[in-house]
């Protein structure tokens, strides 16, 4: 059952230099919780990512002491429409000051709020993240303003199936309340128009109060809600499930 319940991340474990792997369950039991652990300790997996929904088993992750990292909020939006998009496609240039952004942007993320992870491997892994996104891993990495050194960005991702979603956004921390914010999601919003997306999705923390109120202001709803749990099985005993 674990092996179809949990998956190994490379690109995770290679960056925080410690075995991770993700839960792939729905649901987290009593039972399914004896053997997940229990393959952790035997693959020595440091760190399992675990994304619940139902009450029973937010309770149960929390019996545990899995430490709880975030309330992740997805909204979407339907007919995502064109507009005047004041944003431009990233520049191999536009990196450095990129880095710099992301390295201040995303506080809110659940990586800062378990302690195993300290704060400067955090910055560096979203700088990481931001670097690679204008490397390939995004569709199309967006900043504003049209000119001059990028005061933020937004990355837009386009599925097989042509259904938009939203990555990462980070407004450089001087420039918070100049608007662009609203600015790069409706720039994001005319590219995915432009792609032909029908439904256009993002995530979000709970935690991230102002974010949620903006992407409302542009037409996004609340779709669902998670709670992820860090599970740190060499920080528990044996008798935790008992």
């Amino acid at each position: 059952m674990p092996n179809e319940l949990c998956k190994p991340l490379p690109w995770d474990t290679e960056f925080f230099g410690r075995r991770i792997a993700r839960y792939c369950g729905d649901a987290f039991t009593e039972e399914t919780a004896a053997a997940v652990l229990d393959w952790c300790r035997r693959e020595k997996v440091d760190c399992l990512y675990v994304l619940l929904t139902d009450a029973c088993s937010v309770a149960m992750a929390r019996r545990l002491g899995f430490i709880e990292a975030d309330t992740r909020v997805t909204l979407a939006r339907d007919n995502p429409a064109p507009g005047a998009a004041r944003v431009r496609s990233a520049e191999p240039s536009d990196v450095p000051a990129l880095r710099s952004i992301a390295r201040h942007g995303h506080h809110d993320g659940r990586f800062y709020h378990d302690p195993h992870f300290p704060a400067s491997i955090c910055d560096a892994f979203y700088e990481t993240w931001i670097e690679r996104s204008c490397q390939g891993w995004a569709d199309r990495v967006l900043v504003t303003p049209e000119s001059g050194p990028p005061a933020g960005y937004i990355t837009c991702h386009v599925a097989p199936n042509g259904e938009g979603s939203i990555g990462l956004v980070a407004v450089d921390q001087n420039h918070r309340a100049n608007g662009f914010g609203g600015t790069l999601i409706a720039g994001a919003l005319a590219y995915f128009h432009e792609r032909g997306a029908r439904r256009v999705r993002v995530v979000t923390q709970e935690r991230n109060q102002h974010g949620k109120r903006l992407y409302e202001r542009h037409g996004f709803t609340i779709e669902s809600t998670a709670t992820y749990f860090h599970a740190w099985p060499g920080d528990m005993l044996p008798g935790d499930l008992q």
